[in-house]
């Protein structure tokens, strides 16, 4: 009887520790994911607004600043998701990219 108990308490001390694990994991994830969203949504608003200045719409100069600033954050946070190590506004991220599929 008392092997048991050690077994299952063995067996729950691996279950608490992988647990703990693929919580940390998930929560690095969903920072990277959410720093690529708002890459992207910076870009794109970027490209927005340099096709409709081609086509001739007139911007006032505080929107114009305010679209630059969205392309400066896209590039901070690009940097950050690339090197890590750093706090990106969404979140720490605390690993830099080593995965070619992710960068």
């Amino acid at each position: 009887m008392p092997i048991t108990v050690i077994m299952i308490g063995m067996l729950s001390i691996i279950l608490l520790l992988s647990v703990n694990r693929l919580r940390e994991r998930q929560r690095i994830n969903s920072t990277l994911t959410e720093a690529t969203m708002r890459i992207q949504i910076n870009a794109a608003t970027f490209h927005l607004w340099i096709e409709e200045s081609f086509g001739g719409v007139k911007y006032e100069p505080q929107e114009v600043g305010k679209v630059l600033t969205g392309v400066d954050q896209a590039i901070d946070l690009a940097d950050f998701v690339r090197s890590g190590g750093r706090d990106s506004g969404e979140g720490l991220i605390s690993a830099s990219q080593d995965d070619l599929e992710l960068r």
